[in-house]
């Protein structure tokens, strides 16, 4: 059996568990601007189901995304400058 000591301290408080992490974005797929060319129509049918970052000898330069997705931020931006 375990001594204790009497007039001990009270056990440590224990930390309220952690949040869970927040859910981080996709990474947007990524196209270079030749490919984009050869293959406009195809790409235009992905950027209607996800924004995607078109990249320049590898640097990003540009998004495409559907009407609807750039109406939804567009609103968002103008809802949060009032």
């Amino acid at each position: 059996m375990p001594v204790t000591k009497t007039g001990s301290q009270p056990p440590p408080r224990r930390r309220p568990p952690a949040a869970p992490p927040a859910r981080r974005p996709r990474p947007m797929k990524r196209v270079g601007l030749t490919e984009l060319k050869r293959n406009l129509a195809v790409y235009v049918r992905r950027a209607q189901k996800a924004p995607l970052l078109i990249t320049r000898y590898g640097s990003p330069m540009a998004v495409m995304m559907s009407v609807a997705e750039y109406e939804k931020i567009a609103h968002e931006r103008a809802r949060a400058k009032r």
